[in-house]
């Protein structure tokens, strides 16, 4: 989804940018959803070079940036698995971390791996992602429930 279909579509359905349904996360006010997709134009980008440098297979990139946008992507995960490439995910937004909503237990191993911690940052979100799904099948136990396959 471009920024300004979000920018858009966050007045009439800010539950898409604040992630899966149930989640647990806070609700943003529109004016704070607005500011934050106008101010995250680097974070797909940021987010693309984290996987990228980090080895993560560039066939499978283009899912990891639909699931992290709130894209449709098989009929249990119709927003994919968060909107957090869109509007930042900020701790405490949701049990699970990141704009890829790892569980804490596998983004503590990739953390560990990689060396980057950070959940807000996206280049770290991209390089543990990177690492966690050369590590596991993205689509079998230990990876994602929003897997297009």
């Amino acid at each position: 989804m471009a920024y300004a279909e979000a920018v858009e579509r966050s007045a009439d359905d800010a539950s898409l940018l604040d992630g899966r349904a149930g989640d647990g996360a806070q609700p943003r006010s529109n004016e704070q959803l607005v500011s934050e997709v106008l101010d995250s134009s680097g974070a797909e980008a940021a987010f693309r070079q984290g996987f990228l440098d980090h080895g993560g297979n560039p066939a499978w990139l283009e899912h990891f940036v639909a699931m992290g946008s709130g894209q449709w992507m098989n009929a249990e995960c119709p927003r994919g698995e968060s909107s957090g490439l869109l509007v930042p995910w900020r701790y405490g937004d949701s049990y699970h971390l990141s704009a890829l909503q790892f569980a804490p237990t596998s983004w503590s191993a990739a953390a560990a791996a990689t060396g980057l911690s950070n959940a807000e940052d996206l280049y770290h979100v991209g390089a543990n992602t990177a690492w966690w799904s050369n590590n596991v099948d993205p689509a079998g136990t230990g990876g994602w429930a929003c897997w297009p396959w």
